[in-house]
């Protein structure tokens, strides 16, 4: 099934060129506008707390209640 899905898919982007070009151009506008802007703090702020040793830290200091609770 899923095999039959991607032919489809494929066919229809070679018959319609146009029509996917633009679908993807809109996917990567709203990818840009939305979801980059949103998911940036985050990639940032977590790469500045493993660059300064805070998640090394937190995994430190709840190790005992991670054993505890997985025991």
């Amino acid at each position: 099934m899923l095999s039959v899905l991607a032919v489809a898919l494929t066919v229809s982007m070679v018959a319609y060129p146009d029509l996917a070009f633009a679908s993807a151009v809109k996917g990567l506008k709203v990818w840009w506008d939305v979801v980059f802007p949103a998911l940036l703090p985050f990639f940032i702020a977590g790469q500045v707390l493993m660059a300064l040793g805070v998640v090394n830290f937190m995994g430190v200091l709840m190790e005992p209640c991670i054993r505890s609770y997985a025991s």
